[in-house]
């Protein structure tokens, strides 16, 4: 074969082995390219992923502390409002108490003041009496009682029956000094016009009574005498005193 032959021969072949190898080359290239994109594709879709998770992680955290915000709030005014009961509650029970103390003392003052008005009241009628005992002649006591007498026997004549339900016969005269034959007769016809029977007296003396008389006939009481008296003057003038206080 002829040297150019040769020659001729040894291009062509290098030509095919370079066409050859530029076609695998650019096959190799095209497929990495490819494989470059859709890893470039895939990576894209990643980063995609990866923004949504990012962005709904922050919008969970977000709601978290909001959530987290709301819970520390209603905790505080659901402390306050405690707060607020226990203090409502403590000064309602102090100012319970210290009404209970008020009305505590009131009370003692009341019972202190009643039992002074008594023990006065029970010391000037004892002193009253006293001081009428020894300034009363007998004489005086009679004319008081006789006095006194007239005033029961028309308070019998103007009770109603009724008053008189035990229809006893026998009355019981107390009194400081003995009733004249006069006094007896007229309070046995006042007693006895009213039951419409016959009625006995029992008298007794009591020279504690120092004047006046106390008459039982059943369950009635008729309370003539001068202690009876002073009582209700007392018991007048105080009842004045308290409303002239008002």
């Amino acid at each position: 074969m002829p040297a150019w032959q040769l020659v001729v021969l040894q291009v062509l072949t290098f030509a095919g082995l370079l066409i050859a190898l530029r076609l695998l080359f650019y096959r190799q290239l095209n497929t990495a390219l490819q494989r470059l994109q859709a890893l470039q594709e895939e990576a894209l879709v990643k980063e995609s992923q990866l923004k949504d998770e990012l962005h709904r992680a922050q919008q969970e955290r977000a709601a978290e502390v909001e959530r987290g915000r709301e819970e520390a709030r209603l905790l505080v005014e659901a402390a306050q409002q405690d707060a607020e009961t226990s203090r409502a509650n403590a000064e309602t029970q102090a100012k319970q108490e210290a009404e209970k103390i008020l009305a505590r003392g009131k009370a003692e003052l009341e019972k202190i003041r009643v039992n002074l008005s008594s023990a006065i009241e029970t010391d000037a009628m004892a002193l009253s009496t006293e001081m009428i005992r020894h300034v009363l002649t007998h004489a005086n006591t009679a004319e008081f009682q006789h006095h006194v007498l007239n005033e029961l026997i028309g308070e019998i004549s103007a009770l109603g029956t009724d008053r008189f339900s035990d229809r006893a016969t026998q009355a019981v005269v107390t009194s400081a000094c003995a009733l004249t034959a006069d006094e007896r007769s007229g309070l046995r016809r006042a007693l006895s016009e009213k039951l419409g029977a016959e009625v006995t007296l029992e008298e007794r003396l009591d020279p504690e009574l120092i004047t006046g008389l106390v008459i039982h006939i059943g369950s009635l009481v008729i309370d003539g005498s001068l202690r009876n008296r002073l009582h209700k003057a007392t018991q007048f003038l105080r009842n004045n005193k308290v409303k002239g206080e008002r």
